[in-house]
């Protein structure tokens, strides 16, 4: 049979070290032998009822789990600490925010807490260990925090990888009353933007399309299907001017899932340009480095091809 050391040591390995009082006495612990053993620093006490495991690195997803096991049944990770173990695109946060689902009172030491409106079991999951606001909901709590762009990229995010559907939120906000809640008029009118578009490939791909279109430059097509002349399908790159016959791609080094996908790549670009298409790829570095050029380049194109008229010379 274990001592309860290991088996409070098994538990607390599961969580991201950190445990609870209550664990601790099913462990074989009595509350005195707790507390020896946070004078001896064996543990530290992160909140009233929660502790740490010496030892394990308190990481921040410790640091959320620890808010939720203190805050009491029925509490969730939400709002930007939802986002952030979400990994959503343009959320970043440290501090803790916990949603309780059945409204009750409660105030923990360095956590907001949010007593939602309407809620049901659907609004909530798990994220590993750690219970948290669905992926929806949690979009429907950051609108009111992100700006326009950050919420569009994190939206776009959750698409490209399953967790929403943009037409389904979108039935749900729509159905919501936006008193009390100021980001919901914001993600209506950008869901509303989403619902039948494609998913673009990364949060670049969307910031490329607003660097063009804010230097006056065309709106490309994203997502823009080419087929050869007898119909076959050829490739679908990230933006597209169809009258120039250019297409450009966001090439970011991660976005590459393997060797094979990059060879993939270059075979489709080669198709692409014997059947007179012109390829850009355009990188994080230039965007950031050398924004000027890139817009230099698609308008040199969009000129020739005589898609926007050549600037006259004053």
């Amino acid at each position: 049979m274990l001592r309860p050391e290991a088996r409070i040591a098994r538990i607390a390995e599961r969580q991201h070290s950190v445990f609870t009082t209550e664990q601790a006495r099913a462990s074989g612990l009595s509350a005195a032998a707790v507390q020896r053993r946070v004078d001896a620093g064996c543990f530290a006490r992160i909140y009233r009822t929660v502790l740490h495991m010496r030892g394990g690195a308190l990481t921040y997803e410790g640091r959320v789990l620890a808010a939720v096991l203190a805050t009491g049944n029925g509490a969730s990770a939400s709002h930007v600490t939802a986002g952030r173990l979400l990994h959503l695109d343009d959320v970043v946060a440290n501090d803790l925010h916990v949603t309780v689902a059945d409204g009750r009172r409660v105030r923990i030491p360095g956590v907001v807490i949010h007593r939602p409106r309407r809620v049901t079991k659907r609004d909530f999951t798990r994220i590993g260990v750690i219970p948290a606001t669905s992926p929806g909901l949690t979009l429907i709590d950051l609108s009111g925090v992100l700006s326009e762009p950050a919420l569009e990229n994190a939206i776009d995010d959750a698409r490209r990888r399953e967790l929403v559907y943009a037409s389904s939120l979108l039935r749900r906000v729509e159905a919501m009353d936006a008193r009390g809640r100021r980001g919901i008029p914001l993600l209506r009118s950008v869901l509303r933007e989403r619902v039948g578009e494609p998913i673009p490939g990364s949060k670049w791909e969307t910031r490329l399309k607003e660097l063009l279109v804010s230097h006056g430059l065309p709106l490309p097509i994203a997502q823009f299907e080419i087929h050869a002349p007898d119909h076959t399908f050829v490739g679908r790159p990230d933006l597209v001017y169809p009258q120039a016959r250019l297409f450009i791609e966001f090439e970011g080094y991660a976005f590459h899932s393997s060797r094979i996908a990059w060879e993939d790549g270059i075979a489709r670009q080669n198709e692409l340009v014997a059947l007179g298409w012109v390829p850009l790829r355009v990188t994080k570095r230039q965007m950031e480095h050398a924004p000027l050029r890139i817009i230099d380049l698609v308008s040199g194109r969009l000129i020739s091809a005589g898609v926007i008229p050549r600037p006259q010379m004053v």
